[in-house]
């Protein structure tokens, strides 16, 4: 039986090289975090980072400030003629050191002086010559950002110091490292006051951060409350009131860690936390807006039920995922209940049966569920400010389009043959033949009426004159009996 399968060996794909550009970037991006957080020192990390007047960096909230507010509008509409590859005057707004340099007309700026800087002149325009950007002045909120910006010293931050040549995507700032993409590191367990209270190293971390801050523990919880919180949060329902008084009456070391086990061993596990695994899996049991098919999916429950139980039987993650994008692809033995995994690719909307839309859909579950990162932005254009160019995503494409979703679906499960399987078969044979009957009766139904009709829908053409029509002979004549000779008969 047919399965969703992918096509492993992606050399067969046109656009092979694509996808492996697309995996180099991630693994390549991933490594370059990995060296900046594991070989540079801090103070060699400091040296490299743009300082104010006085000589001490810039704070972490005027770097936010640049980045979030002023980079946008350097990049959108200044870079294009003062940057790598274009020095329009002979000025460069691409890095901190060349807007202080300036160009032609002298520097640009004069940090924490606003009214003396000639950047600031250009943009709103009150210069007397310059006036820029030469396509029409900036809206006001933005040339108040960038007063705002020279206002506070000109920050700047190191990754843009770099310079945008570095960039993947041309004309566009180089990537910074993005959340989803740092590698897992396992942290030196920190050091804290109160030895006591901190019994793993979990608490080790929290007690170290409210010492910090000067803050101390709130006080332990009553066996009532924890019980509670315990249960809710595993369970998402309170704890009866046998349970509450059999944990209050346990004076146990381990009475707590008991309750913890027992809550972790039920279904009902599985099912609360489940649920926020579904969430990113846009679940759902129809298709959203068909027409010409059932709008549900009779089987989408079997996805459901395979997250559920993954979690309750502690699947590895790594496992979880593979087994949601390739289950087809993996050896499973006898029991085919993995392949219900793949309902994480197949259980969406399938926008009035467009191909196009529902592999769209595909690639943005994977891409926003997996790497915390919106690609389908790449349909149309290459991403702004994130290295996804447009060919990733149609290799992406491409492996969605070369794989087969099954019209019918694979059995997940033996069945036991006995009189409720055979009546269930008898019903089954029953409908098929039904509905073979019915597209049958229709077709030689339609199939006559074209027959018996066909003359007189060729002699409605030549009435018609839908050549000339077709042609674009808007004013031809319509036939007469003279010219139609013996059609009429």
């Amino acid at each position: 039986m047919a399965h969703f399968r992918f096509q492993r060996d992606i050399r067969d794909h046109a656009d092979s090289s694509r996808v492996e550009t697309w995996r180099a970037l991630w693994i390549g991006l991933a490594g370059l975090i990995m060296m900046a957080s594991g070989g540079w020192s801090r103070a060699a990390a400091d040296e490299t980072k743009p300082k104010n007047a006085g000589g001490t960096p810039f704070s972490p909230e005027a770097i936010d400030f640049f980045e979030a507010r002023v980079r946008p509008i350097l990049v959108n509409r200044c870079i294009k003629c003062h940057g790598p590859e274009k020095q329009s005057s002979n000025l460069r707004l691409d890095s901190r050191e060349a807007v202080l340099k300036g160009g032609n007309s002298g520097p640009s700026l004069v940090p924490a002086k606003p009214e003396e800087s000639l950047l600031i002149q250009a943009v709103a325009q009150t210069h007397e010559e310059l006036k820029m950007p030469p396509g029409g002045k900036l809206p006001e909120p933005s040339v108040a950002i960038i007063t705002q910006w020279v206002a506070l010293g000109a920050p700047w931050s190191a990754t843009a110091s770099k310079g945008a040549a570095s960039s993947r995507i041309e004309g566009h700032d180089p990537p910074t490292p993005h959340w989803s993409l740092q590698p897992l590191v396992s942290p030196s367990v920190p050091q804290v006051k109160d030895r006591n209270w901190a019994g793993t190293a979990v608490d080790a971390f929290i007690l170290a951060r409210l010492e910090a801050a000067g803050l101390t523990p709130s006080a332990r919880a009553d066996k009532r409350t924890l019980i509670r919180r315990a249960t809710i949060d595993l369970w998402g329902i309170p704890p009866s009131a046998e349970e509450i008084d059999a944990f209050e009456l346990d004076s146990t070391p381990d009475a707590f860690a008991r309750v913890v086990d027992r809550l972790l061993a039920s279904p009902r596990y599985g099912e609360r936390w489940g649920r926020h695994w579904l969430d990113v899996a846009r679940y759902a049991d129809t298709k959203g807006y068909v027409f010409v098919q059932d709008r549900n999916y009779p089987y989408a429950y079997t996805y459901r039920d395979y997250v559920i139980r993954a979690f309750n039987s502690d699947l590895p993650y790594d496992q979880f995922i593979v087994q949601q994008l390739a289950a087809d692809q993996l050896p499973r033995g006898d029991d085919a209940r993995m392949l219900a995994a793949m309902g994480f690719l197949t259980v969406g909307r399938r926008f009035l049966l467009d191909q196009n839309e529902i592999i769209d859909d595909r690639i943005d579950v994977v891409s926003r569920g997996l790497l915390g990162l919106t690609v389908t932005c790449a349909r149309c254009h290459d991403h702004k400010f994130d290295p996804i160019p447009s060919e990733d995503y149609y290799s992406l494409y491409g492996v969605f389009a070369s794989s087969i979703e099954p019209a019918e679906l694979p059995l997940l499960q033996k069945v036991e043959p006995g009189p409720a399987f055979a009546d269930y078969e008898r019903k089954l044979h029953a409908a098929k033949k039904a509905r073979d009957d019915f597209l049958a009766e229709r077709r030689d139904e339609i199939q006559g009426d074209l027959t018996a009709r066909f003359s007189v829908y060729l002699k409605a053409a030549y009435d018609l004159d839908l050549d000339g029509v077709a042609a674009g002979w808007t004013n031809a004549p319509a036939p007469t009996n003279s010219t139609r000779g013996d059609s009429e008969a």
